[in-house]
């Protein structure tokens, strides 16, 4: 049996083809017993750096080249949910103003925040909503609505179901 803990490792003919000259041993320990010894050549080794630079040069140059987007959020006053009621199917347009108390079945819903993207984005609206039910036991909610991303932060109710259409000024 070969020695397998020899540095540098053993020549085979698989591994002089792989070294193909000059080249860089790495040694893989596959478990305590074992050990695999692979050899890169120092062209392959010029090859990564050079791939290791374009990866890293190409973005830095293509971030400073466009605009940077201005990642502030417009304020609006008006806010408009849409309202289901998961046992009747009845579904209703909820209009209001920030801070106001609008009603829905047992649920009181204030909106503190409204927000829109700036028109140079891409559109979408995002509201800070606190939700309440009369009833106890039932769960309230209080974060973040996206109108383009409703899953992210759902209010989760067994018999309602709100979710943000949009702000407005």
């Amino acid at each position: 049996m070969a020695n397998l803990n020899r540095w540098p490792p053993p020549t085979s003919p698989n591994l002089s083809a792989l070294e193909g000259g000059e080249g860089f041993y790495y040694r893989v320990k596959l478990n305590p017993y074992r050990s695999k010894f692979f050899s890169v050549s120092s062209v392959v080794l010029r090859d990564l750096r050079v791939l290791l630079l374009f990866f890293v040069a190409v973005p830095a140059l293509a971030q400073t080249a466009q605009p940077a987007p201005t990642a502030d959020w417009l304020p609006r006053q008006g806010v408009e949910l849409q309202a289901l009621d998961k046992v009747t199917a009845r579904s209703t347009l909820l209009d209001g103003h920030v801070g106001q108390t609008m009603r829905f079945g047992s649920l009181s819903i204030i909106v503190t925040t409204c927000v829109v993207r700036p028109p140079d984005q891409p559109a979408d609206a995002a509201a800070f909503v606190q939700i309440a039910d009369s009833h106890k036991d039932e769960p309230g909610f209080r974060g973040w609505m996206l109108k383009n991303e409703p899953a992210v932060s759902m209010f989760e109710h067994p018999l309602y179901d709100i979710r943000l259409n949009g702000c407005r000024a």
